[in-house]
């Protein structure tokens, strides 16, 4: 059975393996960080708090701002978004959350390639 590949942006990740691929480079990423990656691309384009976060990727577990603080630095290191001030992929939107700010693109194949788009997001960077 091929597992689902995700496009986010300008990468390629692949849940079930936990890797992301950008630029010809392959990662592995922890289980949690693929779990909030996941969750921000279901989530394309919207505003998700802290709250929202801990009871679906941490399902509520004892879970401190920090945690959730790190996971998203260390998530933003893995895509290269290091630039606070105009970050590509992970925005910080004050008082209220962080929003994925790529395209999304679901592939039911392990390559991403061809005609095997299940789910595109409709949210675009010059969206709303």
């Amino acid at each position: 059975m091929q597992q689902p590949v995700v496009r986010v942006g300008d990468g390629l990740f692949t849940p079930s393996i936990n890797q992301i691929s950008r630029n010809g480079r392959q990662l592995t990423l922890e289980p949690r960080l693929i779990d909030l990656l996941v969750f921000f691309a279901q989530h394309s384009g919207e505003v998700l708090s802290r709250d929202e976060l801990i009871d679906n990727v941490w399902k509520r577990s004892i879970v401190t701002n920090h945690v959730v603080t790190q996971s998203i630095s260390e998530l933003r290191k893995s895509l290269k978004d290091n630039d606070e001030d105009s970050p590509v992929y992970i925005a910080t939107v004050p008082k209220r959350g962080y929003k994925l700010m790529v395209p999304v693109i679901w592939y039911s194949g392990r390559r991403g390639r061809g005609n095997n788009a299940i789910f595109a997001s409709p949210y675009t960077r010059g969206g709303s």
